[in-house]
C-alpha cells in the first residue's frame, strides 16, 4: 500500500502514471504465471503415454550410444533386428523369442515369446523370461510411426510395421529343411499341417535322431502361418546367400491345394528380417517337442 502523503505530493499526471504502472505490472505477472502453468501442463501431457499408443508391430532400426557411435543391427546372434508386437491385454511378443544357447552342446532352451509389459507416464517396462525380471526404458518420443527409447547410455530408434494380411490366405503345408553347414548344426526336416499334425525327421546334431509324428495345437500352427505371411513370402527371392562360409542352408517350401506355391533357400540367415524371425521360431518350437 502506498501512503496517502505520497499521492498528495504528486500532480494528477504523476498519480495517473503510477496507477498505470502498477496495473501493467499486475497484468504482466498474471500472464507470466499462467504461461508457466501452461508449459508445465503441456510438458506433463507430452510425456504421458498409455497402452493404446504403442499397440502393434515395431522393429528396431538403429542404436546410438552416448559416444555417438552407431551400431548397425544385428545386436543379437541369430537375427538382424529386434522386433516386438504389443498386444491390447498388456502382453507383448518378443519375435526373437526368449531362449538360452548352450555353446558347449550347441543347443537351445526355449522359454516362449510372450511376456507382460506396462506403460506408466514416460516409462516402458518389459518383463523378461524365464526369471520374470523387468527392464525399464524411458520413452523419449512415441508417434504413430516411430518410437525412441532410452536405456542406460543408449538410444534405441524403432519404426512401426504395418502388415496387410489376407485373412483368406492359408497354406496346406509348411516344410522346413535345416541342412548341413561347416559347424555342428542341427540337421532335420519338419513339416507342419493346419490340423496340427507334424512330421519330423532328424539327423546328426538335431534334437532327435530319427523319424516321428508329432502334434501341435491349431493355434500354434496359425501363429506360425501368420509369421510367414508377415514375411510376404510370395514377394521374396528364391535364393538368399552370404559370403560367410560357416552359415547353414535352410530350405522352405509352401504348399497350397497340393502344389508348391513358393520355395525359398536361405544360406547364412541373409533373408529379410521378418523371414528370419519366422524360421527362428520354427527352430525354437522344435526344442519344446517331447520326442519318443
Amino acid at each position: 500500500m502506498i501512503p496517502n502523503q505520497y499521492y498528495l505530493s504528486k500532480t494528477p499526471i504523476d498519480v495517473l502514471s503510477i496507477v498505470i504502472r502498477v496495473a501493467l505490472f499486475g497484468i504482466l505477472s498474471f500472464f507470466v504465471s499462467n504461461c508457466k502453468r501452461d508449459n508445465t501442463t503441456e510438458s506433463n501431457s507430452f510425456n504421458s503415454y498409455k497402452t493404446s499408443d504403442i499397440l502393434g508391430d515395431w522393429e528396431e532400426d538403429t542404436v546410438i550410444h552416448d559416444d555417438k557411435s552407431t551400431n548397425s543391427i544385428p545386436p543379437l546372434f541369430y537375427f538382424k533386428k529386434r522386433a516386438y508386437q504389443f498386444l491390447s491385454d498388456s502382453l507383448y511378443e518378443d519375435k526373437s523369442c526368449f531362449f538360452k544357447f548352450d555353446i558347449t552342446n550347441r543347443s537351445f532352451q526355449f522359454f516362449g515369446s510372450t511376456a507382460k509389459y506396462t506403460i506408466e507416464y514416460d516409462s516402458l517396462r518389459l518383463q523378461m523370461l524365464p526369471d520374470l525380471s523387468w527392464k525399464r526404458f524411458s520413452i523419449q518420443k512415441l508417434t504413430k510411426y516411430s518410437l525412441i527409447l532410452r536405456k542406460n547410455q543408449s538410444t534405441h530408434y524403432w519404426l512401426k510395421k504395418n502388415y496387410n494380411l489376407n485373412p483368406n490366405e492359408h497354406f496346406d503345408r509348411i516344410s522346413v529343411d535345416f541342412g548341413m553347414c561347416s559347424l555342428p548344426c542341427p540337421e532335420f526336416t519338419i513339416d507342419f499341417f493346419p490340423d496340427g499334425k507334424v512330421l519330423y525327421s532328424g539327423e546328426e546334431f538335431s534334437p532327435y535322431v530319427g523319424t516321428c509324428n508329432l502334434i501341435i495345437s491349431k493355434k500354434t500352427y496359425s501363429i506360425l502361418e501368420e509369421k510367414f505371411k508377415k514375411a510376404t513370402i510370395l514377394q521374396l527371392k528364391d535364393n538368399y546367400k552370404t559370403n560367410n562360409s560357416e552359415g547353414q542352408t535352410v530350405v522352405f517350401t509352401f504348399y497350397k491345394n497340393g502344389k508348391i506355391i513358393k520355395s525359398i533357400s536361405d544360406f547364412g540367415r541373409s533373408a529379410p528380417n521378418d523371414f528370419i524371425l519366422a524360421y527362428h521360431y520354427v527352430y525354437l518350437l522344435v526344442t519344446t517337442f517331447s520326442f519318443p
